[in-house]
């Protein structure tokens, strides 16, 4: 009988491998992802998602200095993609660098402009940093796209 890792080791692409982990983050073993998402970035040291996936784990389990390492690496390989900047926002945020989250929440709204989870995030992360006026108008735009979302009715109050 064949462990999980010689398992993951006959995945043929990184690609099924990142979905691999996708599946494992989702069940909640980020222990176990995280062992293959490594795998992958040693592997294919120039893949985006791979940078991005390891980043978002590595903050999950309490390593943020690493995680912003690698988010930050996916921002660089991959600076058009809304979500990579939306990653390093909120694990910048997590680490209480705010001005460092609200840039990288403006590139991923800049970038995606129509998705309204990154105008409410970056709205909360100006609220936090004292920036109303701001805070509100990412609100509205939030609720602009999407009108029945509790979460940014609750937070424009």
């Amino acid at each position: 009988m064949s462990s999980r890792l010689d398992d993951v080791t006959k995945l043929e692409t990184i690609e099924d491998r990142l979905t691999h982990c996708e599946n494992l983050i989702e069940s909640g073993k980020h222990q176990d992802a995280l062992k293959t998402l490594k795998q992958c970035v040693r592997l294919d040291p120039l893949n985006p998602s791979a940078h991005r996936m390891l980043g978002c784990v590595i903050s999950t389990v309490g390593d943020p200095k690493t995680a912003l390492r690698h988010l930050r690496r996916a921002t660089k390989l991959e600076p058009e993609e809304a979500f990579n900047w939306y990653s390093l926002a909120t694990s910048l945020d997590d680490t209480g660098n705010y001005a460092g989250a609200i840039r990288a929440f403006k590139k991923s709204v800049e970038i995606e402009p129509e998705y309204a989870g990154y105008w409410n995030d970056f709205g909360v992360a100006l609220h936090n940093n004292g920036e109303l006026v701001e805070s509100e108008r990412c609100f509205r735009n939030a609720l602009q796209l999407c009108p029945d979302d509790a979460m940014t009715l609750s937070n424009l109050g």
